[in-house]
């Protein structure tokens, strides 16, 4: 059990350090990928610490783990509810998207030398 105890830590931390030190990266870029493994990875260090026969700090990794994956959650609601609408604008008949009129305008005053 201590060998497979100590597989885990190691396995586990190894994989956990450095998607930790990017963290930051991690949940404003929403890399997802990167979590998930991040999850896996801390997961297999509370296992290690249970059959090493530690269960607090089992259990702060196992809060840690779940704390995080809150705030992953808590950061994607916010970043889709803070985003636009990208529905489209329908107007009415004759009236233009006043970026259009702008580009047209802007192409017809730029002219190359011939």
């Amino acid at each position: 059990m201590r060998i497979l105890a100590a597989f885990l830590l190691v396995a586990g931390y190894g994989v956990a350090l450095p998607v930790m030190f990017r963290l930051r990266a991690v949940f404003a870029e929403r890399k997802a990928q990167w979590f998930v493994v991040f999850e896996v990875a801390v997961a297999l260090v509370a296992a290690g610490h249970l059959l090493a026969g530690r269960p607090i700090a089992a259990a702060i990794n196992a809060v840690a783990a779940v704390v995080l994956a809150g705030v992953w959650w808590e950061i994607g609601r916010r970043a889709r509810r803070d985003q636009p609408a990208t529905r489209r604008v329908r107007r009415p008949a004759g009236q233009s998207n006043p970026d259009r009129q702008w580009s047209k305008q802007r192409s017809d005053t730029d002219q190359s030398p011939p």
